[in-house]
């Protein structure tokens, strides 16, 4: 009678077992999937800084006109850094988002968007502003306009264009541009280091084969004068 009864409490505790065991998974589920979100979420906390700490060192640039190749190459550096942001915060936002957070998450990244495009339409209207400014210079011009009014200038066509979507866009065109220039600039910089890397080379070649000629020479056997 005992063997039998062995026989049936046995698989009746092993599934008690395994019913025990499965609230302890879904924890392990979730602890995991909470990890995982929090490491994204410091991920976004990561780039916001970056994007924070990039734009203020552009800000303290653009108090002088000389940091004008400066400042191009670093907007462009935050722009990317930017992006990142955005596809941090989509990454982020995918893996926590739910119904009732949509707004919340909306909200965050159309903060940090407006926040961003004032501050790319800021250092454009600076760069075309020191460009033209620069120009005149250049040219000697009798009239100058004063950097205030060219701002302020800069700043109502900027309002003129239509809403601020459009101004944002505007300078993203810019910076496009800008792109453009720079790798225009260091392309031509990579031909005019070759090439003065292949005159380099050809002077040496012409020197070292004038010295082989010149070694040649001096080990040639000497001919001696025929007696009569």
């Amino acid at each position: 009678m005992s063997n039998r009864t062995s026989q049936f409490t046995e698989p009746i505790g092993r599934q008690v077992g395994a019913r025990v065991q499965q609230p302890s998974c879904i924890l392990d589920l979730k602890a995991v999937k909470l990890e995982i979100i929090c490491s994204k979420k410091n991920s976004r906390s990561v780039y916001a800084s970056t994007v924070t700490a990039k734009s203020s060192k552009i800000i303290g640039l653009i108090s002088d006109d000389r940091n004008l190749q400066e400042v191009k190459e670093k907007l462009i550096n935050v722009d990317n850094a930017f992006q990142r942001l955005q596809e941090a915060h989509y990454d982020y936002s995918s893996e926590s988002m739910d119904e009732d957070g949509i707004p919340k998450y909306q909200l965050y990244l159309g903060s940090e968007e407006r926040k961003f495009g004032l501050f790319l339409q800021q250092i454009v209207d600076w760069i075309t502003v020191t460009e033209e400014k620069l120009l005149a210079d250049s040219l000697q011009l009798d009239s100058v306009v004063k950097p205030e009014d060219s701002i302020s200038f800069a700043g109502a066509g900027a309002s003129s264009r239509g809403s601020r979507a459009s101004s944002v866009a505007l300078a993203r065109a810019k910076v496009a541009k800008l792109r453009a220039e720079i790798a225009m600039l260091e392309k031509r910089q990579a031909l005019e280091e070759r090439e003065e890397f292949c005159l380099a080379l050809e002077a040496e070649m012409a020197r070292i084969s004038k010295g082989e000629r010149a070694l040649a020479a001096e080990n040639q056997p000497r001919r001696e004068p025929l007696l009569r």
